[in-house]
């Protein structure tokens, strides 16, 4: 079904629709009608007895419709969507790479959009093929407001083993730290794949602030990772590379740790 539009002589919007492939698609990101004009097209779609189906998938990504909608925000056209008969189908539908609506609505920021998926018990912690969920998208693009929004549904703070407190270290991103470990993220989980923490992450940047806020949050000073070092060795050995780092780190973070000093 595609979709032609005019008007009646008065300003009143005329359709006709012919066949297509994906019809819910093609509404779901067309620019060319103003809102009110989509709205009143998705009404006529839902009350049709024909072949526009939401659960279809496009070609080129295997999006449906309430992807597209999602990228572009169209919250007031996918509510629609939600409440009709199709919503089981299509609330948590998996693109060719697994994404769903939520983990596009948060690659994009689209915080009432993630607030509208999860309203209508969207999965919070989708996978998708890489094994990445809708929190870590809205990390790594700095889309603090649907980070928020996903935590305040229960997201898995410590999906992946603790991806997201350790990523906040590497981008010397305190702020993140800090919200990550006022709402209980875990400090001593490490990276599958050399068991560095959090911790051991900062002394390799010399980042003194995100060290003082670990060690505060519960950070193990003598936890080891697969090398068999603590953070303290960690810094040890970055001393050949930087003196200065070394010199800065022990006597900012780890002397006062070992003398029970507030920190």
């Amino acid at each position: 079904m595609d979709i032609h539009s005019g008007d009646d002589g008065q300003g009143v919007p005329q359709f006709r629709f012919f066949p297509a492939d994906n019809s819910w698609t093609t509404l779901s990101y067309h620019k060319s009608y103003n809102m009110k004009c989509l709205l009143h097209l998705t009404r006529l779609f839902l009350s049709l007895v024909c072949t526009a189906d939401p659960t279809v998938k496009d070609f080129i990504g295997g999006f449906t419709a309430l992807h597209y909608a999602a990228m572009h925000g169209r919250a007031r056209i996918a509510r629609l969507m939600l409440e009709s008969e199709f919503r089981s189908d299509i609330i948590n539908a998996k693109s060719n790479d697994g994404w769903t609506p939520l983990h596009v609505a948060a690659h994009y920021g689209r915080d009432s959009f993630v607030r509208l998926l999860l309203e209508f018990k969207a999965e919070v912690d989708p996978l998708s093929d890489k094994g990445t969920t809708p929190l870590q998208l809205a990390i790594i693009r700095e889309r603090s407001s649907c980070v928020r929004i996903l935590l305040d549904h229960s997201a898995n703070i410590d999906i992946q083993n603790g991806f997201l407190l350790r990523y906040a270290v590497i981008k010397g991103n305190h702020s993140y730290c800090r919200m990550f470990l006022q709402r209980g993220a875990d400090t001593n989980l490490g990276r599958l794949e050399d068991g560095q923490t959090p911790l051991h992450l900062s002394a390799l940047r010399d980042d003194v602030l995100c060290a003082q806020m670990l060690y505060t949050y519960g950070a193990d000073t003598n936890t080891r990772n697969y090398e068999g070092q603590t953070p303290v060795a960690v810094s040890v050995s970055m001393s050949g590379i930087n003196q200065c780092k070394y010199v800065t780190w022990t006597r900012d973070i780890f002397w006062r740790i070992y003398l029970n000093d507030d920190l």
